[in-house]
């Protein structure tokens, strides 16, 4: 695994700061109260209050378990590929799993809403492991503490913006929620993008290969 030539500098530059913002992007994901998801309709079955507060928590349980694979899967990835490309794999995966939760709520699907959080969980694991190492690979020495706790600080920072999007003025309501999972996509999109340009020509800044 080649060290980025980011990190040979002494002095904490923008483009260090820049580069480790980005890298940082959609790693963050949206705690939003989903059981309006028509399953007792569909399968013809009255569930308790008890019953929901079990069937929920592990739907949203079913996102850390997703996320433990996903961190076993980049390690695998990181000594191929490195963490570079390993976080634009996780950020793939976020880009494709996060629409879902949004398309379940559309055709009515708590299947796919499922499906969702798993693959969500998986994206949000390989990109933590990944992050961790390039924060390192990429930042000075002196400044390696700073630098390596932006993955902590965008992870809180996303439980803010997750908290605020659930309120029911928001998008915490039954026909509005979906809408938090496709906006969780834009961070996945706008680094993906972004990284194309960069590998087209299309920006002054040159990527390593």
């Amino acid at each position: 695994m080649r060290v980025s030539p980011l990190g040979n500098t002494s002095r904490l530059t923008a483009r260090v700061v820049v580069t480790a913002i980005l890298s940082v992007l959609g790693g963050g994901f949206h705690f939003v109260d989903n059981r309006i998801l028509p399953y007792c309709s569909r399968y013809s079955v009255e569930l308790s209050e008890s019953d929901l507060t079990l069937v929920w928590s592990t739907i949203a349980g079913s996102l850390f378990i997703g996320a433990a694979f996903g961190a076993y899967i980049m390690s695998k990835i990181l000594e191929i590929y490195g963490p570079k490309r390993g976080i634009l794999c996780s950020a793939l995966v976020l880009l494709l799993s996060t629409p879902l939760a949004g398309l379940s709520h559309l055709i009515s699907s708590p299947e796919l809403f499922v499906l969702s959080r798993l693959l969500s969980g998986v994206g949000v694991g390989m990109g933590t492991t990944a992050q961790g190492v390039f924060l390192a690979e990429i930042s000075p020495v002196a400044y390696r503490g700073v630098v390596g706790s932006f993955g902590g600080f965008s992870t809180n920072v996303g439980f803010i913006l997750a908290s605020a999007l659930g309120l029911p003025d928001v998008f915490g309501s039954k026909t509005l929620w979906a809408y938090a999972f496709y906006i969780e996509a834009l961070p996945c999109l706008v680094g993906n993008t972004l990284y194309y340009l960069l590998s087209v020509g299309l920006s002054p800044i040159s990527i390593e290969k």
